[in-house]
């Protein structure tokens, strides 16, 4: 059975019983509260899209869909909205997520957190990384939700201001010095 640990949570929006949830839970088996939108119109659609092109003139449009949103994206395969933040403190925790202190020890399925005040604002699936010898930098691209109907890939640092600047990597990989300890 699934266990609901939610803070301040009942059963309303995105629970169990909300009929416009999906089952969706952590590795620990705590419900992880979640809404399915019905899609935006094409128009819609059009004027999202015309809009993120001009905001993020980098950015490549890889899908567009109301239906799942950038932690739906990383944690739920596409198939919903995850209501907040909270929820992905507690699929990080239950799901065996570490960080990466080091971009060097980064790889292709990561995933990047951003937090603003300490709050999960926003989350993406690292797709490429690429280093710059010349600079010792790396180049880290990303494939999230920005905002609504609008997935795309994108340089990390190019998202909107208000997801924040504090960037943190995690990953589920089996790193051997973590077994070694």
């Amino acid at each position: 059975m699934l266990q609901n640990n939610t803070p301040g949570f009942t059963s309303g929006e995105g629970g169990p019983t909300d009929r416009r949830s999906i089952n969706l839970a952590t590795r620990a088996n705590n419900w992880i509260a979640n809404i399915r939108r019905s899609e935006h119109s094409p128009f819609q659609l059009k004027n999202i899209r015309d809009l993120n092109s001009r905001i993020f003139p980098n950015a490549i449009l890889k899908s567009q869909s109301n239906r799942y949103n950038c932690y739906g994206l990383v944690f739920a395969s596409r198939r919903t909205n995850i209501l907040d933040g909270t929820e992905v403190d507690k699929i990080l925790a239950d799901d065996g997520y570490t960080l990466v202190t080091e971009e060097k020890d980064l790889c292709e399925g990561d995933i990047a957190i951003y937090r603003r005040n300490s709050s999960i604002t926003h989350s993406a699936i690292i797709v490429k990384i690429v280093k710059d010898f010349k600079k010792s930098e790396f180049n880290i691209v990303a494939l999230s939700q920005l905002g609504t109907g609008y997935e795309c890939q994108h340089n990390v640092n190019e998202v909107p201001a208000l997801y924040g600047r504090d960037i943190q990597y995690y990953t589920q990989r089996i790193i051997l010095k973590q077994i070694s300890q």
